[in-house]
């Protein structure tokens, strides 16, 4: 080898050896980047996430004979006159087999007693799908172990053409809803009877009215599993009489452990409101009559 070549093979060698070092580092550094953002992620969504986030929360929803429901929530603070009141609003948006819905509520809580705090909200709710709205107002009444609540619902779109020969109308109706921590043991396991009722337009048709038992528990500080059963008193569509239903819920930010009366009312002041948020709508097609939820 002469000279030239064992320069040649020098030079080569080293500007392979530089960028294999070139290479390592810059790998190393791709992944200490790729890493700190992740922490920074999980920071955002755990310790140092904003006020505003730690009130929003993302909902899996599976049901037997239905597609899942993906929902976003958020409730956020307006204004208080003391810390024992508070007025707010609730957003919530979900979706399902890619057709979506929305409600936008307004609520004010007071609590009046050591162990009692009153609410009263209203709510819009919009199908985006064939444009249904309604409209609610609703009361509530809440200690520190027990809920009791109340909603009225007053479909405000018409009666729609969707198809040829297939028409959808929103339905007036009222639900009520009383549960809470019954166990002595176990604070955080809470369990809720409902029932509801929406009024048919179709003359002769049987007004649509459910039973529901659901169970809700916190799985950690941030996630909420929920379970329940629907009893609906006939066969109103296609879907069963009595279906189960699974929800999990994640709520953002660094929750606080302590949820149950040791830690008083002050903390359900900004507590979603529970209610009916999917339309319920009366289809016609030809002579077929159904009821079933607008989402």
């Amino acid at each position: 080898m002469n000279k030239k070549q064992l320069t040649t093979l020098s030079v080569s060698t080293s500007v392979t050896i530089a960028l294999g070092f070139s290479s390592a580092v810059m790998a190393n550094t791709a992944t200490n980047v790729i890493n700190n953002a992740i922490n920074l992620g999980k920071d955002a969504l755990y310790t140092d996430a904003p006020d505003w986030m730690q009130r929003t929360s993302i909902e899996l929803q599976v049901e037997k004979n239905f597609k899942p429901t993906i929902e976003l929530e958020t409730v956020q603070p307006i204004m208080q006159n003391s810390k024992d009141d508070m007025m707010f609003y609730q957003l919530n948006a979900r979706t399902r087999d890619s057709k979506k819905s929305y409600n936008a509520g307004l609520g004010y809580r007071n609590i009046v007693a050591d162990d009692m705090m009153y609410g009263i909200n209203a709510f819009y709710d919009y199908s985006a799908e064939n444009k249904h709205k309604r409209s609610s107002i609703g009361v509530e009444a809440i200690s520190n172990d027990l809920e009791a609540r109340a909603n009225i619902y007053n479909a405000i779109s018409n009666k729609k053409e969707v198809k040829t020969n297939e028409f959808e109308q929103a339905l007036d109706g009222w639900d009520v809803e009383v549960g809470g921590s019954i166990l002595p043991m176990d604070k955080n396991l809470k369990v809720y009877l409902s029932h509801s009722e929406f009024e048919a337009v179709t003359t002769g048709r049987s007004d649509y009215k459910d039973n529901q038992v659901r169970a809700t528990y916190p799985l950690n500080n941030n996630t909420m599993l929920e379970v329940g059963h629907t009893m609906e008193k006939e066969k109103y569509g296609s879907k069963e009489k009595n279906r189960s239903f699974a929800k999990i819920k994640y709520t953002f930010g660094n929750q606080s452990s302590g949820k149950s009366a040791e830690v008083g009312l002050r903390t359900k002041l900004l507590q979603p409101v529970e209610r009916r948020h999917e339309i319920v709508l009366e289809k016609t097609i030809n002579a077929s009559v159904t009821i079933s939820r607008g989402t």
